[in-house]
């Protein structure tokens, strides 16, 4: 339902529900069992580059609420929120802390396709995050048919800057088709089984043009939300200013 939510609500990122879901769900687990430490498998090395156009702030609940309430028709009861007062909360007084670990490591991204292959027998799935597929769909077809965005772009580019790939490979995998067609057909019949919907009711959202995550309601600052606070974030500020970049307490 919340899927489908934000699929007629036309806005880009679709797959901010599914990483707010996981991140409130592993800082509540952690919590609840008093573990202090998660260790990520994000890396700079060929996952950095997402131009903010393309994406939306996965802990953003005030926006998920507020897409639900338009689009939305089964009550959220079960799904886990997360909001930055409850992650302050986890972080500051918990004290949990996750850590990247490959970042600490050589990470190429060929050379460890391999290995799992041969280790445990994994098999390629195609493209990124081409396991789950919702995503396979989502990156595929909805994010190139409907926003015009090739995620291949950003992933590519990593690669690129990490010195895995040249420009003139990367230029190379671009012209590969995005999707299988006999997949596509298969995940297009899937999907919309999923959501309930007709071809044409699929059809018709799709050719409804973008709207900003920005159109719905979204999570602000305390001073912007309850401009009554203001004078209280000056005072604060005053007695605990916001340190440079680079700047070291003496």
């Amino acid at each position: 339902d919340l899927q489908l939510a934000y699929l007629k609500a036309s806005v880009v990122d679709i797959e901010a529900i599914t990483d707010h879901a996981i991140f409130a769900s592993l800082y509540r687990i952690a919590g609840e069992k008093n573990i202090r430490h998660i260790l990520s498998g994000t890396n700079v090395q060929t996952e950095n580059t997402l131009p903010n156009s393309w994406i939306f702030p996965k802990a953003d609940h005030i926006n998920i609420k507020a897409i639900h309430k338009k689009f939305g028709t089964i009550p959220l009861n079960t799904f886990p929120f997360m909001n930055a007062k409850v992650k302050r909360y986890y972080f500051g007084v918990k004290k949990l802390s996750s850590t990247s670990v490959i970042n600490y490591v050589h990470y190429n991204k060929k050379k460890v396709k391999r290995l799992i292959q041969d280790e445990f027998g994994w098999r390629d799935y195609g493209g990124k995050h081409y396991e789950s597929i919702w995503t396979r769909f989502y990156q595929g077809y909805i994010l190139p048919e409907k926003f015009k965005i090739d995620k291949r772009k950003a992933h590519l580019s990593d690669l690129i800057f990490s010195g895995q790939i040249t420009k003139h490979e990367a230029l190379a995998e671009m012209q590969q088709p995005i999707y299988n067609e006999t997949q596509l057909k298969e995940d297009y019949d899937f999907v919309l089984k999923k959501l309930g919907l007709s071809a044409e009711e699929f059809q018709k959202i799709m050719a409804n043009p973008p709207v900003s995550h920005y159109a719905f309601d979204y999570e602000k600052p305390l001073d912007i939300r309850y401009p009554v606070l203001k004078p209280i974030k000056k005072i604060y500020r005053a007695i605990k200013p916001v340190k440079k970049r680079g700047e070291t307490k003496l």
